[in-house]
């Protein structure tokens, strides 16, 4: 198994990195490919918490809407054994 890299300046980053980082190459390809997957992680997670922050905002919006009273209960439509009346 093995990887081709056709650009000659990916290379020598690889290789000024690998040596800033005292590793060896591979080493440092999996450390810089964990660490870009971490951050995609984290970035993921932060645009969850964002998104879920909207909704909960939507939601407190949406509660002052329902007038006092309302209910879903719509029983006085069903008999005792759940069929229409």
């Amino acid at each position: 198994m093995g990887i081709n890299v056709k650009r000659q300046d990916v290379v020598e980053n690889v290789y000024a990195l690998a040596s800033e980082l005292g590793l060896g190459i591979t080493e440092t390809i999996d450390a810089a490919v964990t660490a870009k997957r971490d951050q995609l992680e984290g970035e993921r997670a932060a645009d969850v918490k964002r998104r879920l922050k909207a909704l909960r905002a939507i939601q407190a919006e949406v509660v002052n809407l329902v007038q006092p009273g309302t209910t879903s209960d719509h029983s006085e439509f069903y008999d005792e054994n759940g069929l229409p009346v």
